[in-house]
């Protein structure tokens, strides 16, 4: 069974708007980590000089709806349309503020937490996350955070 939608016409693009979407391509390019959005940038740009949406589809992977979708965004509300969408999904186990506290709690000896430990290992975590924050993680998890702690930690260093 297939379901057919009308086709929307996507009005054409100025100049101008050219214009700004190749400035903001720019400016994010220099200080933006945001790969996705300058990935979406990039297509839409492709699109706005008339290539081919099979073809840029091609070049970047993506769908030919997709590339529609992302231009539909860009013409409704420019480069701000492109931004990540957050998608609905199942939540993090821990969330970004007890995340926080527990990168705070790891960068001190577990003896500051009370735990005879004089180092942090995957166990222990999964125990002071049950303990201190009442959540429940499987060992192999809470090694996860634990090695991701230490990334950001020796990153900043």
């Amino acid at each position: 069974m297939t379901c057919t939608q009308p086709r929307q016409e996507i009005p054409q693009v100025t100049d101008h708007q050219v214009g700004l979407l190749r400035a903001a391509s720019r400016r994010l390019a220099q200080r933006s980590n945001d790969a996705g959005l300058m990935r979406r940038l990039d297509a839409v740009l492709l699109l706005l000089y008339e290539l081919s949406p099979r073809d840029v589809a091609h070049w970047l992977g993506e769908s030919e709806r997709t590339l529609q979708r992302w231009k539909k965004r860009f013409h409704e509300k420019g480069v701000e349309g492109l931004k990540h969408i957050r998608h609905s999904g199942r939540p993090p186990r821990v969330p970004a503020n007890i995340l926080h506290e527990l990168f705070a709690d790891l960068s001190r000896p577990p003896t500051a937490a009370g735990y005879p430990a004089t180092e942090w290992r995957g166990r222990l975590v999964q125990q002071h996350l049950k303990t201190r924050y009442k959540i429940a993680l499987s060992l192999r998890q809470a090694q996860r955070l634990l090695q991701k702690f230490r990334g950001r930690a020796q990153a900043a260093t």
